[in-house]
């Protein structure tokens, strides 16, 4: 086996933010052992697809929006993963995943793009969402656990399914909500308990390879 070939792909959104985290949490780990790659599924017509199916409301998205000025402030804009390679659907992410024979796993952490079952079926394929699961499943978790007051929270390392967010839980990482807090800042705290979660399956998958 190629000790130079990736073992591990993860999905992830392209923005600052994201790129941030899984550098923090790919530290002292080979580069070379992981396959970055960046969704970039999400437009402006998935959004408006997924306000009309009231997956999410225009409130959430308005939060969203203004929670990414003050997150991209705290963050070190010059400490970002860099991206391997891009894709918009899963037929392209199976043609990325198929040049890469040596991958034993494949994690979605921010990423948008709902993974199909000839995927999941072919590599192994988790996803970290940063909310308790079953209770807190969905694009809209954090602000709805803080409106029903669930402010002691676990973000959570499952099986990618079929159901969105409803797959087995391998891991968990507890953080706490502060309410009088504006939303960015709990959403951030949300996001970052998602790092330790990767650091640990990295070490399961990689470790032989680890420095």
């Amino acid at each position: 086996m190629d000790n130079h070939s990736p073992r591990m792909a993860i999905l992830i959104s392209p923005d600052p933010l994201s790129r941030s985290l899984l550098f923090q949490a790919l530290q002292n780990v080979p580069r070379e052992a992981v396959l970055v790659i960046a969704d970039q599924s999400m437009s402006t017509r998935k959004i408006l697809k997924l306000l009309a199916k009231k997956r999410i409301r225009f409130t959430w998205l308005v939060k969203k929006f203004l929670s990414l000025a003050p997150q991209g402030q705290v963050i070190k804009s010059d400490l970002k993963i860099s991206l391997d390679r891009t894709v918009k659907n899963n037929q392209e992410l199976a043609a990325i995943l198929k040049d890469y024979p040596n991958l034993q796993v494949l994690l979605g952490f921010r990423a948008s793009l709902i993974v199909q079952g000839f995927i999941t079926e072919a590599l192994p394929s988790l996803n970290i969402h940063c909310a308790r699961l079953p209770d807190y499943a969905g694009l809209e978790a954090i602000s709805k656990a803080l409106n029903e007051g669930a402010y002691e929270q676990v973000a959570t390392l499952h099986e990618m399914v079929s159901k969105i967010d409803s797959g087995k839980v391998l891991d968990e990482e507890p953080y706490i909500l502060e309410p009088t807090k504006p939303y960015w800042k709990n959403e951030l705290t949300a996001y970052r308990a998602g790092v330790p979660l990767i650091q640990r399956l990295i070490h399961r998958v990689l470790n032989p390879v680890l420095i």
